[in-house]
């Protein structure tokens, strides 16, 4: 694009503050404390005044109502995450609005239904995705702007809508847009209905079949008008027959129309895109994103507020009013795209949001001229999400990044900032404290064997909270033989989250030591001793949950010896209902003497991406995965094992490992690599056999890694790299479960020689992970 794009940038800057939409900002987080003013948007909803931000950090959120309130309630984005509605039963809702209102709801993953009724003002859903679907009902106003649903509805409504991606729900035959007594205008979007549903199949109880049902429309049409630029429609097919046991055959459904129903007028022409990234900050950025036809002089029309009106002089539909600013910024390239990045300047003293709406004009010298997509930014001052607990003028975060304040605990916070609350001095029992405790704050319990009441049974409540034992697990402990309850309970619980340096021994109830559910958190120089747990959970930590964002557990520095579970993971298990839950990283970690009747004497994975490092596995026990059962049934998960030793863990199964990776189908392929590792005398059913196992759709990589047998040491359809040995490595005492490189050992300096270790990363022993030429086989780092 030609330089009058710097010209434009700068003009877009110098429009007066008080020509834009302004509001105070009321800030969500799932994880209450600073910034957050609330921790569920519908309290942050009812709390707000017209003309309000609601900012939205990521996490996930049950729906919320607008009812009868101009405002923007804003998802944001941070390291790939955008906040998530999700909850049975519930749903988003904007309604009763005022003529003269505008709400927008903008930057969220719906998994709820979308609901949008009885208004009279505008309302706007932009950048919106996920498996919800809309329902617009008596509403006079409504822009639809870059969102992907499942079926949308429409009945006495006038909406206009830019690059949508719709579908009907799957397998129900629903249409992707269905419109009565409305009026569409819909500009560079695709439309699909959704196929018919199975018919079914005949049984011995019920031996007859049932058709196929109708494939939905992708459009229909009931007295209604949709005006359409450069859109496609799809129906669904029909769905396929059952199949009889006896009697006749069974038909298929029949398939959708494209378009059902008079009404749909098509405009010539391609869609016009403008779209630009929000939020910005003062002094920071925002992207603007064009997309035209070469050669065409490109604008953008600026104003405060809505006013949408179909406006076919000029292809297409205006949204801003007729009154807006209209800034020439060039003249599109061979390419017909342009990106232009625009300065934020300063909003002005006690501005907190100033809003912009935004629009497209592209006109040819030989005509036609188009109107483009609808979109608007959101300026926000820089100091709405600053975290400044000591009160410096600077994030937190970057204080602790930049060594200007130490974090030993490892909660996020300067340790300046710190509330500590003392056990037994100050609160008597953990519970109490933790009762207490406010978040961000630190539990200090001092020496001691803790059990019983206060003890046991303590659930965070969602509070990020750090609780930590003044000198270790040598010196503190929990002991859990009083007590059927676990030690601690985390459910919905930051990543941020730690408990550290305690003991936990002798449950011999039905309860994990730690349960963490739909939570993330570190469990941190930890011991777990003699926990013999029978109620279907392990004998350490059990992450479980149901849908959620993904959270981040690390396990650092644990020990876990002589502890044992019924049937999945005899130290670890990791079992999310929903395959996108959780990352999980192990580090420096030993498991010696674990074992279940089951699977995964050491650590049972199902659904979970896991990450072990310089960890320890010997003389575990299970009937398949002596040492790790692995298992990738829905969609692909990832092992990515590194700088490990694996001794003396046995199966009792002459078809398993002690390490087996599952991968139950080719759409969940497990991927697992290991290198830098070690596997020695790992027995299978009483004899030698494999130490490493691939079933099924597995795809990885083993390298640089001591396997006892060599090439023959694993199975399955792993690709084997380089350096893979086959002697001996000479462990010290593995029986005793030391598995220190003794003198003369072949894994000296035989790992990637382009290995580099993380930041801070160290072996089992916590000495440099290198030392010399090269990285050492296995979690022991040989040094003199």
């Amino acid at each position: 694009m030609a330089s009058t794009v710097t010209v434009a940038s700068l003009a877009l800057l110098l429009v007066a503050p008080p020509a834009l939409a302004q509001g105070s900002v009321i800030v969500v987080d799932d994880a209450p404390g600073p910034p957050a003013d609330f921790d569920d948007v519908q309290d942050a909803v009812d709390a707000a005044a017209d003309g309000d931000v609601v900012l939205v950090r990521p996490g996930i959120y049950t729906g919320f109502t607008v009812d009868g309130k101009a405002l923007r309630v804003l998802g944001i984005e941070e390291g790939g995450e955008r906040p998530r509605l999700f909850g049975f039963g519930s749903s988003l809702r904007v309604q009763n609005l005022a003529a003269g209102q505008e709400t927008t709801v903008r930057g969220f993953d719906v998994d709820v239904f979308t609901n949008l009724q009885n208004n009279l003002g505008d309302v706007v859903l932009e950048d919106l995705t996920g498996q919800g679907s809309v329902g617009i009902t008596n509403s006079d106003s409504v822009l639809l702007i870059r969102n992907e649903s499942y079926g949308i509805a429409v009945t006495n409504s006038t909406v206009h809508a830019w690059e949508l991606d719709v579908e009907g729900a799957p397998s129900s035959g629903e249409d992707g847009i269905r419109l009565t007594d409305s009026f569409l205008f819909l500009s560079g979007s695709t439309v699909d209905g959704a196929d018919g549903v199975p018919g079914s199949s005949g049984s011995f109880g019920f031996p007859f079949c049932g058709n196929g049902g109708a494939g939905g429309d992708g459009i229909q049409l009931v007295n209604s008008t949709c005006q359409a630029i450069d859109c496609v429609f799809d129906g669904g097919s029909g769905g396929p027959p059952g199949i009889p046991k006896i009697g006749p055959p069974c038909s298929a459904g029949p398939p959708g129309s494209d378009v059902n129903g008079p009404g749909l007028q098509t405009i010539a022409g391609n869609a016009h895109e403008l779209e630009i990234s929000s939020p910005g900050f003062e002094t920071g950025t925002v992207e603007l994103r064009l997309k035209g036809e070469p050669g065409e002089f490109a604008y953008v029309l600026l104003a405060p507020t809505l006013a949408p009106v179909f406006f076919p002089p000029w292809f297409g539909s205006l949204a801003v009013p007729p009154t807006s600013t209209l800034l020439f910024l060039g003249v599109l390239g061979p390419t017909g795209q342009a990106n232009v990045n625009v300065t934020v300047g300063e909003l002005g003293a006690g501005i907190e949001a100033l809003r912009l709406v935004l629009q497209g004009v592209f006109v040819h010298l030989t005509g036609p001229d188009f109107i483009g997509s609808a979109t608007d930014v959101e300026l926000l001052d820089r100091d709405v999400l600053l975290v400044d607990c000591n009160g410096n003028g600077i994030d937190d975060a970057f204080d602790i990044s930049s060594g200007f304040s130490l974090d030993t605990n490892g909660n996020g916070q300067p340790d300046e900032c710190d509330v500590i609350l003392i056990v037994p001095d100050q609160f008597p029992n953990i519970l109490n404290a933790v009762t207490n405790a406010n978040h961000k704050d630190v539990i200090l319990v001092r020496d001691g064997t803790y059990s019983g009441f206060g003890s046991t049974g303590i659930d965070l409540n969602g509070k990020d909270l750090v609780i930590m034992s003044e000198n270790g697990p040598a010196t503190t402990a929990i002991d859990l033989a009083t007590s059927n309850l676990w030690a601690f309970r985390l459910e919905d619980n930051p990543d941020t989250t730690r408990i550290q340096g305690f003991t936990f021994r002798n449950s011999l109830g039905s309860q994990a030591p730690i349960l963490l559910l739909d939570s993330g958190g570190v469990i941190a120089d930890c011991v777990f001793d003699n926990n013999h747990v029978t109620g279907g959970w392990p004998g350490g930590i059990a992450v479980f949950g149901g849908l959620s964002p993904k959270h981040d557990v690390r396990i650092e520095k644990c020990v876990f010896t002589d502890n044992s579970g019924v049937s999945d993971g005899g130290a670890l298990l990791l079992n999310p209902v929903d395959a996108e839950d959780f990352d999980v990283l192990i580090t420096n970690c030993v498991f010696d003497g674990n074992q279940t009747g089951d699977e995964g004497g050491a650590i049972y994975s199902n659904r979970t991406d896991v990450e072990i490092r310089n960890s320890v596995f010997v003389n575990n026990a299970a009937t398949f995965g002596a040492a790790i059962r692995f298992l990738s049934p829905s969609i692909q998960q990832t092992l990515d094992v590194t700088g490990c030793s694996f001794s003396g863990n046995a199966t009792s199964s002459s078809g398993s490992a002690a390490v087996t990776v599952y991968g139950q189908s080719v759409g969940s392929t497990a991927q697992a690599t290991f290198r830098n590792s070690t596997f020695w005398d790992n027995p299978v059913a009483g004899g030698p056999g494999e130490e490493l196992q691939g079933l099924f759709n597995v795809a990885g990589t083993i390298s640089y890694t001591t396997i006892e047998g060599g090439l023959a040491g694993f199975s399955g359809p792993f690709t084997p790299g380089a350096g893979i040995l086959a002697a001996d490595p000479l462990f010290v005492n593995p029986a005793a479960g030391d598995l220190h490189l003794g003198p003369g050992s072949p894994c000296r300096d035989a790992g990637d020689p382009a290995f580099v270790a993380l930041p801070g990363e160290t072996d089992i022993d916590g000495e440099a992970r290198v030392f010399g030429p090269a990285v050492d086989q296995g979690a022991d780092e040989d040094q003199p």
